[in-house]
């Protein structure tokens, strides 16, 4: 994943995450745990793929996350476990591609658009999903609940920890 989340062709990005969907679909649990044992390094490439500048592309990686993260608490605390390896990964994608110095096109041609779409799209998508979890556990309280106050931690360090120096990296 790691290697090719942002390969310049969309076919190589959208079969990516189709056959991710498929292994773990199709292995189950046995998929799941050798994921596991990666996912301080697949993380960060997973949740930009959700942020992918091409629809097909990102439908594609949202379906394997939440083919893998059936339940939303699965998914609060993979971000949870994870997320200053997924800040270090989009801090190092955007440091490589900003290194040029040159304009960013608004063109899916332009691989260094995509990095920074796939960034702030991606962190968008993991605090929505966070703050719906906000929202499920205030109706139910079971014990694989996150606590509300964890939630909102993790919403402001995505905020406040990998967005906002993101978007002032851009200047």
């Amino acid at each position: 994943i790691k290697q090719h989340v942002f390969h310049e062709d969309i076919q190589v990005r959208l079969l990516l995450f189709r056959v991710l969907t498929a292994l773990v679909e199709t292995m189950g649990n046995e998929v799941k745990r050798a994921l596991l044992a990666e996912m301080p390094n697949l993380f960060g490439p997973w949740v930009a793929g959700t942020g992918d500048m091409d629809h097909s592309v990102r439908e594609a990686a949202k379906k394997a996350l939440n083919t893998t993260f059936k339940e939303p608490a699965k998914l609060y605390k993979a971000v949870s476990r994870f997320k200053n390896e997924m800040k270090r990964f989009f801090e190092f994608q955007l440091d490589e591609a900003f290194k040029g110095g040159s304009t960013l096109t608004d063109d899916v041609i332009d691989p260094r658009s995509n990095v920074c779409c796939c960034a702030l799209n991606g962190l968008g998508f993991v605090a929505a999903k966070l703050a719906g979890q906000l929202s499920s556990s205030s109706s139910s309280s079971t014990a694989a609940t996150p606590p509300s106050a964890a939630v909102i931690e993790d919403i402001d360090f995505i905020l406040d920890e990998i967005c906002t120096p993101l978007l002032a990296s851009g200047d």
